[in-house]
């Protein structure tokens, strides 16, 4: 781990490195090894047909996911969903960018320990960013529901709040 491990913005970070196995810290490729070698059996056993339309399931459901978490009250959407990765953060009128980076972290910390959907953030040009990446072959309509359903249900949760609730002055 001393040898491969990295931090940087755009690399999600585990508030406890040693109770959570991030694979990307063990690794030179930032990943798992030899990943080629699993793409390309997948792809002579399945056919790329196959692969081709659970790309287009998790597109779509990244699309529709993000059109209900934009809507959202608070909800800035940043990066819309060009594959199937997307990212948000939370304001109100008049919120510094350090309350909204704190607000959008906090939001991510109580949607993930709620233990349904696992949401991670970047930081981009000083800017916290929750972001929702639909990539796993097990995620189907019913995660996707979990997840904007546990992000209303905590961005509605006023008593967590100190100073400012998302959508109010």
């Amino acid at each position: 781990r001393a040898v491969h491990g990295m931090s940087a913005g755009y690399l999600p970070g585990t508030p406890d490195p040693d109770a959570f196995y991030d694979p990307s810290q063990h690794g030179p490729e930032l990943s798992r090894g030899f990943p080629g070698l699993r793409i390309w059996m997948c792809l002579k056993v399945f056919g790329a047909a196959r692969f081709r339309a659970a790309l287009a399931e998790k597109r779509a459901l990244a699309v529709q996911a993000a059109g209900r978490i934009a809507a959202l009250p608070g909800v800035v959407m940043v990066a819309p969903p060009q594959l199937s990765l997307f990212a948000f953060y939370v304001t109100r009128p008049g919120a510094s960018l350090e309350e909204e980076n704190r607000a959008t972290a906090d939001l991510l910390e109580r949607v993930t320990r709620r233990g349904r959907v696992m949401l991670t953030g970047c930081t981009v040009d000083g800017r916290f960013l929750g972001r929702v990446c639909v990539l796993s072959f097990r995620t189907r309509q019913a995660q996707i529901d979990a997840c904007v359903e546990d992000l209303a249900r905590e961005l509605a949760w006023a008593p967590h709040r100190r100073s400012w609730e998302p959508g109010q002055s």
